[in-house]
């Protein structure tokens, strides 16, 4: 389960960026910033999937289910 807004607000997006690293070095440049922060990472995030961080967001999303069942399982390597 994704928590998108919290990521960022937590500063735990390190795995997310991990993944596709070129992607956030490039708006980190185009950005003029001199790490990979927040305001990068919601930039990146903003241009893929907008409304990401809001109503798409896991906290927004998952009500919708309801009244339906759901299973959430989390796997850790």
């Amino acid at each position: 389960m994704q928590n998108f807004k919290y990521a960022i607000e937590t500063e735990t997006y390190g795995a997310r960026v991990d993944s596709i690293r070129p992607v956030f070095e490039a708006a980190r440049l185009d950005l003029g910033r001199d790490k990979i922060d927040g305001h990068v990472v919601s930039a990146v995030w903003d241009a893929l999937v907008p409304g990401l961080r809001d109503e798409f967001d896991a906290p927004n999303s998952l009500p919708l289910i309801a009244p339906r069942p759901l299973l959430l399982l989390q796997v850790k390597c």
